[in-house]
């Protein structure tokens, strides 16, 4: 009605409008404002760049423009153009003249609307809140909400393809993260958390070493979310991290174990310490360290929480506590490190995701209640709810979901935390898709083999026998006696995990 309106007006106020056209709306550069069809603004526009050159101005590019926009045509459905539309068709139309002295002439409508734009953001003119993790007011949210506006449009000028420009400009669809694609920027990781703390990184010319306690592996964590969400948008994730950390959990209990054989059984005085350089501290404990093994008659596979009784029962419970308040402090500092590090442009944290819940073995169970205890506690003196990590708590029959399941004190833990802190979240390891898609998986595997000939098969375990990597990556089991067999056993990074949004 208020269109009908409008036309009305136009038409008594003597505003021509094409009689094909009575259904064709404009909808304005605010994406929101639609107005009739009315061809002398497309004529005004377009005398403009001509003027601007102190040039005659072309009839036929105007009746060129009409055409193309179809007010030739008979059709009386409604339908909406967008303004940006218009131009580029008018735009289209110069070029393919190959005026570029008017193109440039009549770009320049468009650049001006793009510098008011840049100018709201860069003067916080225009608050969105798009993005609740952007502080638009910080002098990084200014910047980057600017940049966006020209990132932006050069996506849907040189990029996307014509029709995905007109939907979104019509908001019938919308581009998520449309500035992103410029660079080809991509969305959401799982970082190979295990793979990059056992074995290092290569990080610009910076070479990280692999964790070697608890804490150094909670630490790089969040070092690892850091540096690689600033390579992508979305959030970047750590799958089964419960199983990830065991080995580290291990590390520190043997270091804490014979530190405290050392404290115990060694002279240590004040003078002998404060005078030691960091790497005459580091030899030192190292030597002793193996000296102090071959003396218990012990390797460090025999440091596992399930092995205490081969241990002194006094040095081993001194190095569970101190093992415990290594664990309980990393997690902390790790919640205070994704809720602090403002990697991204606009003061963003690192949108972060932790799964966690299916490991059984008392290592992985200390990891879980210790992030639990984390996100029950909360950040700073106040105690306030962390935003990140999202955890993630991995549910599992014969794992944590019944009472007699090993780990279902931690689910009724990850409950509590969930009431009081809104994370973590669930993600369900027996989802019907999940296990379908393990057995097609492992169909698909025995099938290709077993259509093997004796040559390829032969070939196929020289190759795996080069590369043992690649076997437990295809999930195969033994290969020996000239037979290849896959495991069909879940495996924890096979379990369900998601991003936590």
């Amino acid at each position: 009605m208020r269109e009908l309106t409008s036309w009305l007006i136009n038409l008594i106020v003597g505003k021509h409008i094409t009689k094909q056209l009575f259904f064709m709306f404009v909808l304005k550069k605010d994406n929101k404002t639609k107005e009739c069809f009315q061809e002398h603004k497309i004529r005004h526009a377009i005398e403009k760049a001509y003027n601007s050159l102190n040039r005659e101005f072309d009839e036929s590019v105007f009746k060129e423009t009409l055409k193309v926009l179809g007010v030739d045509d008979s059709d009386t459905s409604e339908s909406v153009i967008s303004v940006y539309e218009i131009q580029d068709v008018i735009e289209d139309i110069i070029f393919k003249r190959g005026d570029k002295e008017l193109y440039d002439a009549f770009h320049w409508v468009k650049k001006k609307w793009l510098e008011v734009e840049y100018e709201k953001k860069l003067m916080c003119k225009s608050i969105e809140n798009q993005n609740a993790n952007v502080d638009e007011y910080s002098f990084g949210g200014r910047e980057a909400e600017s940049a966006s506006v020209y990132r932006k449009a050069y996506a849907l000028d040189r990029i996307v393809s014509k029709r995905t420009k007109r939907l979104h400009d019509n908001n019938e669809n919308y581009i998520h993260d449309l500035d992103a694609y410029c660079s080809g920027k991509h969305n959401c990781l799982t970082e190979p958390l295990n793979k990059v703390l056992n074995e290092g990184a290569l990080v610009g010319q910076t070479h990280i070493r692999p964790a070697a306690s608890i804490n150094s592996a909670m630490q790089l964590t969040a070092v690892y979310f850091q540096i690689q969400s600033q390579e992508q948008f979305g959030g970047v994730s750590g799958s089964s991290y419960d199983w990830v950390m065991v080995p580290f959990v291990r590390k520190s209990f043997f270091k804490h174990y014979v530190i405290n054989y050392i404290k115990q059984n060694e002279e240590l005085t004040f003078d002998r310490i404060w005078k030691m350089s960091m790497d005459e501290i580091d030899d030192w404990v190292r030597e002793n360290r193996e000296a102090y093994l071959e003396k218990f008659n012990l390797k460090f596979e025999d440091f596992r929480f399930e092995n205490h009784k081969k241990l002194d029962k006094h040095l081993a419970g001194a190095a569970l506590l101190d093992t415990r308040l290594e664990a309980m402090q990393a997690a902390e500092a790790l919640s205070h490190n994704l809720n602090t590090l403002q990697s991204r442009p606009g003061s963003q944290l690192p949108f972060s995701s932790l799964n966690h819940g299916t490991c059984y073995l008392p290592e992985g169970q200390l990891i879980i209640d210790c992030l639990l205890d984390a996100s029950i506690r909360g950040t700073g003196r106040n105690h306030l709810t962390p935003i990140f990590p999202c955890g993630i708590f991995q549910m599992k029959k014969g794992i944590n979901r019944k009472p007699g399941d090993p780990n279902y004190h931690l689910y009724r833990k990850a409950l509590i935390s969930t009431s009081k802190r809104i994370y973590p979240n669930y993600a369900n390891c027996d989802w019907s898709n999940q296990k379908a898609w393990k057995k097609a998986d492992i169909d698909v595997k025995e099938r290709v083999i077993g259509e093997l000939n004796e040559f390829e098969k032969q070939s196929f375990i020289e190759r795996l026998k080069a590369n043992t990597i690649l076997a437990e990556k295809l999930s195969i089991l033994s290969f020996d006696n000239g037979e290849i067999i896959i495991d069909v056993e879940e495996k924890p990074y096979e379990y369900f995990g998601t991003m936590g949004k």
